[in-house]
């Protein structure tokens, strides 16, 4: 009896010294800092996705290789919706169980797929910076939603106004993406200014993204003669749509949104759009410090110059990232707050302050397509 209590007894000196090596490597290894990322990696609007995402795992990179923030590093965990809206909400969900840690999000590039996901986060006051989502209803989720990109409210109208007072067109017509909230609104914003400002919209089409065939919405509008197509849809769908209408004989100039801002487009429709134009986010040939220092890095990286979502995927993540920087706890509500105050943050697509419906107010870009290549003709300031 004595023999085992003896060796009990030597046992229990070794029990402080244990929990004192446990211990010691519990808060010695500070836990990463946990940011989801929801976007299209796959299926026809891939590309956004993509080439978001490798701005934003930039952004993020060069946050980490400079030690993080208070040491401790971003682990970004990214969701592929495939560009479906129902999956972005799925993954949503999924995101928030696998990672109920999570401190912000970042994501989608396309804003049915935002509109969807937005609520879900709204709720669990979780702080989410969309790149480029432009229908106005995605921040109106609430006070946890922002953008770094303009809103379609203000991209529709300066197109409409461009087209009437700078290239004296007065009949448009306009083919719309029904199954998207990005057409469907934008398409409205630009009519409604168009119409306004004395011009006539002579045919009103719709189509639905992924449709082979454009044939009877194209003869529709041929009757009119229309001097210009508006299609504010996507570059998977543009440039079947372009094609068609050549083939149709419509020589009528066409002009779009941002959704048109993909290499891909010009290497569908070759010399089909010259003389199109397009509202984006940035110019390509932009000469800011800031940028220029952008394209350079990103190049290294990556062997290709970034093209617009890729720079407002930077911009977003750049966003969320002062935000962390400067509140004093890192907690959801803590960056929520830091992130609403954002002014003038120098981003790479221009200056970016935030206003009380939590929207970037940024010019809109003019850009043309002439040569197989794209030029910027203005920049339209709010």
């Amino acid at each position: 009896m004595l023999k085992a209590i003896r060796i009990h007894t030597r046992n229990l000196f070794l029990v402080p010294l244990l929990v004192c090596m446990a211990s010691c490597t519990l808060f010695s290894k500070k836990q990463n800092l946990v940011v989801g990322y929801i976007d299209a990696f796959s299926g026809t609007r891939a590309m956004f996705g993509v080439s978001t995402r490798s701005g934003i795992q930039m952004a993020i990179d060069e946050l980490n290789a400079q030690g993080g923030l208070r040491g401790q590093k971003i682990d970004l965990k990214i969701y592929d919706d495939e560009g479906i809206p129902q999956k972005a909400e799925k993954v949503a969900g999924q995101l928030l169980k696998e990672h109920p840690n999570v401190l912000a999000v970042l994501g989608a590039s396309a804003s049915s797929r935002s509109l969807l996901m937005a609520p879900i986060f709204q709720k669990q006051e979780i702080p989410m910076v969309t790149s480029s989502s432009t229908h106005p209803k995605v921040t109106a989720a609430g006070d946890y939603i922002f953008r770094v990109c303009f809103v379609d409210t203000f991209q529709g109208p300066v197109m409409a106004e461009f087209l009437i007072k700078s290239l004296k067109i007065k009949k448009a017509a306009i083919l719309r993406d029904i199954s998207t909230q990005y057409s469907l609104t934008l398409s409205e914003f630009f009519k409604k200014r168009f119409i306004r400002t004395g011009g006539e919209v002579v045919s009103d089409q719709t189509y639905q993204s992924g449709d082979v065939d454009f044939g009877s919405q194209l003869k529709a509008l041929k009757k009119h003669r229309p001097q210009v197509v508006y299609v504010p849809g996507y570059y998977s769908d543009v440039g079947r749509i372009v094609l068609q209408a050549r083939q149709e004989g419509i020589a009528s100039m066409f002009v779009g949104g941002d959704g048109w801002d993909s290499p891909d487009l010009l290497n569908v429709v070759e010399d089909r759009l010259n003389g199109a134009y397009f509202t984006s986010h940035f110019s390509p040939d932009n000469e800011d410090p800031t940028y220029l220092l952008f394209k350079k890095n990103y190049v290294a990286r990556y062997g290709r110059p970034p093209d617009a979502f890729s720079a407002l995927g930077y911009d977003a993540a750049g966003v969320l990232i002062a935000g962390m920087k400067k509140t004093k706890t890192l907690s959801p509500s803590g960056i929520r707050d830091e992130i609403a105050k954002t002014k003038n943050y120098s981003g790479v697509t221009g200056k970016i302050s935030l206003d009380k419906n939590r929207n970037a107010i940024k010019p809109v870009v003019i850009l043309k397509i002439e040569d197989k290549k794209i030029k910027i003709v203005t920049s339209i300031t709010p």
